[in-house]
């Protein structure tokens, strides 16, 4: 594979060199990690709004994304993230094997 070429005469207005160079990437560059509260509570499969919002409960915890680990037994872990207007959308992770 060859090198790709840049046609349209593009270059960054920061006055860096264009497309190109490479830059080192330093530490605060990086993106940093979101953090993820994981709350045990028995919900269904799939979980009602209800049932996560029992589970959320009134900590007003920060962030709007969570992690409920079933108590139910299943053991199924359901990312919740907070959309607006106090909605939640839901997706079951999958065990790796």
């Amino acid at each position: 594979m060859g090198t790709e070429t840049r046609t349209d005469d593009i270059y960054p207005s920061d006055e860096r060199a264009g497309s190109n160079a490479t830059e080192p990437l330093v530490k605060d560059d990086a993106i940093q990690p979101v953090p993820f509260h994981v709350i045990n509570y028995n919900v269904g499969n799939p979980p009602t709004d209800a049932q996560i919002r029992a589970a959320l409960g009134t900590s007003n915890l920060l962030g709007n994304a969570f992690i409920i680990r079933d108590g139910g037994g299943a053991g199924v872990l359901w990312l919740i993230v907070k959309g607006g207007s106090d909605t939640y959308w839901y997706e079951a992770l999958t065990k790796a094997t």
